[in-house]
């Protein structure tokens, strides 16, 4: 409805039955309730629905009208700060259950506004800087996995009909992480993502496409005050083409672990009174990373000293019976069986080692 006023300008009212129609809750909805049309979506779009599958709530009608869909506020599009907010609203659930195929639509989605909108950029930034938004799949054997697919082994997706043989279309429980999680891009040893006692992860081994890389490693970046208008830039078109690095311009998930974090890995494979098989294998993988680091003469001389502290003052390296003491306790390599027999009732342990490794190996 419009009107003039005495000054002859124009302005434009709603009506009462228009604001009506756009805020009750009368519209009936795929979830079986009324709901307001600014709470549904509409399905029709498929790429819109390859981003949301059934985890938001559509219109249960069939209007194709794109001036009744606004009319009713029924979001036909979905905007950075809707995905956004959806992200936050799932990662409220505790365990949510999707699958990888659906969860890689949503982040290469937020990429593709960062290299070109600076404002979507630092908006994407920010709420990954300030929310655990990064979903990944329950580790494999793990308790909490095998309860959580135990009970929503019901919970299946009604439209979706991806091939359920393939593991990235698969429906798996998971858990969204953020900064105050042990979270890093890429594992120098492929223990954590297999290790059920370590709470860190590992995305790479998930996310591994190239879109994905750059968008968790060059574009999420922590939002300084001074950079908010480069947030999730390439680095090489934020230093004119170089690939100078700002130490001020950190990503916001790290690229490797650091040696305290591989310290804090063994330390929760030694949680366990007695060490099995594989934490065995894990525990001498990581060590091994050590050792080529030394051998190069690549480890930073403060890491070094840090690693040397920490290996002979708690009880992280792996012994031949199974349990797990510090350098301090009397550990040995064993480079001779026969000769360790004569030790056996001695107060000394030997570092752990498959048969098939050399002693030097395992050296640090």
């Amino acid at each position: 409805m419009s009107f003039a006023e005495s000054a002859g300008q124009s302005i434009t009212t709603h009506s009462s039955f228009k604001w009506a129609v756009a805020n009750f809750a009368w519209l009936p909805s795929t979830n079986g309730t009324l709901s307001q049309g600014c709470s549904l979506y509409y399905k029709a779009n498929r790429e819109m629905y390859k981003v949301l599958l059934d985890h938001v709530p559509y219109l249960h009608a069939n209007i194709k009208s794109p001036d009744m869909l606004a009319t009713l506020g029924v979001r036909s599009a979905v905007t950075t700060s809707t995905l956004l907010s959806l992200l936050k609203e799932w990662s409220q659930q505790g365990t949510f259950v999707t699958s990888l195929q659906h969860m890689t639509q949503v982040y290469e989605h937020l990429s593709w506004p960062m290299a070109s909108d600076p404002t979507s950029a630092a908006e994407i930034c920010s709420a990954f800087e300030s929310h655990a938004l990064i979903w990944l799949p329950e580790k494999q054997g793990s308790s909490e996995a095998a309860a959580a697919a135990a009970a929503s082994s019901s919970q299946k997706l009604p439209h979706d009909i991806d091939d359920r043989q393939s593991s990235r279309k698969q429906l798996v429980p998971g858990q969204f992480y953020g900064t105050s999680n042990k979270l890093f891009v890429k594992d120098h040893t492929h223990v954590i993502e297999d290790s059920t006692a370590s709470p860190m992860r590992v995305l790479l081994k998930y996310y591994f496409t190239d879109e994905l890389h750059t968008f968790f490693l060059e574009q999420l970046r922590y939002t300084s005050p001074g950079n908010l208008h480069t947030a999730g830039m390439p680095r090489a078109a934020q230093w004119g083409g170089q690939s100078a690095f700002d130490p001020s311009f950190q990503p916001i998930v790290p690229l490797y672990p650091s040696t305290a974090d591989y310290c804090e890995l063994l330390g929760s494979l030694g949680s366990q009174p007695e060490a099995d098989n594989t934490s065995l294998e894990q525990a001498v993988m990581v060590l091994l990373h050590w050792s080529g680091l030394i051998f190069r003469g690549v480890m930073p001389h403060e890491d070094l000293e840090f690693l040397k502290a920490a290996l002979y003052s708690r009880a992280l390296l792996p012994s031949v019976d199974r349990k797990w003491v510090s350098a301090s306790d009397g550990l040995y390599l064993m480079d001779d069986k026969d000769l360790a027999q004569a030790f056996k009732d001695k107060p000394v342990h030997f570092l752990w080692r498959p048969d098939n490794m050399q002693p030097s190996a395992t050296r640090c």
